[in-house]
């Protein structure tokens, strides 16, 4: 059993009085459920918390039994914490969204099997969540903080990770070269982007379209999301990641609070 982790949190619930039952995302991209006891902080000392959602945590665990249905923690020290986002409302919002989806879209880890350093096909969700984090910390830091376009940002390289990314040279209809349109539609039911003869209603600018064809040649840090995009846009993509993904929007509460 690997006992040394580095993993982003999250969530977290209480337990007791001061421990804290976690959800993380390890490099692998999978998921393991962690008791910390002690985790909330307190005590005769005050100790503060680390554990804040979004952190990414360096954890020794205790070794356990292939029965056990969480992991215990003996040690854990951050690596890295989104400070400034907390300082921000919209944007801790933004950050609840990442890690509520992560969680939602992450699989379990099997601590216990030996040959889990060959599997890669999850590697792309922890590499989506961390980068997302750190784009919200800076560009929060950088007064450049863009609320639909952070989330946008992230939904579009978590698609790409995820091997449903939409097609964008041309419409999934009729075939025609999206560049030739200013107006188009992005449909779930097609799994694409279509022209403004295919889709008379339902259209959107092309901002969202332009965001995705950065998103699919650029590294997120070279990536500046606009202000134009419109919220009908963003919920336009987040639908078309639910019916990609299997997941139900309304289990999701904190999009609703991005502008």
């Amino acid at each position: 059993m690997n006992t040394k982790v580095e993993g982003i949190l999250l969530s977290k619930h209480p337990y007791g009085e001061r421990n804290l039952i976690v959800k993380l995302l390890l490099r692998s991209g999978k998921l393991i459920t962690v008791m910390f006891y002690g985790g909330r902080g307190g005590g005769e000392k005050k100790k503060a918390s680390v554990l804040e959602l979004g952190t990414m945590l360096k954890v020794e665990l205790s070794r356990s039994k292939t029965t056990s249905d969480f992991q215990s923690a003996k040690e854990w020290q951050p690596i890295w914490m989104a400070n400034k986002v907390r300082d921000n409302h919209l944007a801790f919002y933004a950050l609840c969204f990442i890690v509520q989806v992560a969680a939602k879209v992450a699989v379990e880890e099997d601590l216990h099997d030996e040959s889990q350093s060959f599997d890669q096909h999850s590697h792309g969700i922890f590499r989506a969540v961390s980068n997302a984090l750190v784009h919200l910390e800076s560009s929060v830091a950088a007064n450049e903080f863009i609320p639909r376009g952070e989330v946008a940002l992230y939904l579009g390289k978590l698609l790409v990770e995820l091997g449903v990314f939409p097609d964008l040279k041309s419409c999934i209809v009729c075939g025609h070269a999206l560049s030739d349109f200013k107006l188009m539609s992005l449909s779930s039911q097609h799994g694409g982007f279509t022209c403004s003869n295919c889709a008379p209603v339902d259209l959107l600018p092309a901002d969202l379209w332009q965001l995705m064809n950065e998103v699919a040649l650029k590294k997120s840090p070279e990536i500046k999301p606009s202000d134009s995009l419109e919220r009908i846009a963003l919920e336009r993509l987040w639908q078309y990641f639910c019916f990609q993904c299997h997941l139900d929007p309304k289990d999701f509460k904190t999009l609703s609070m991005i502008p």
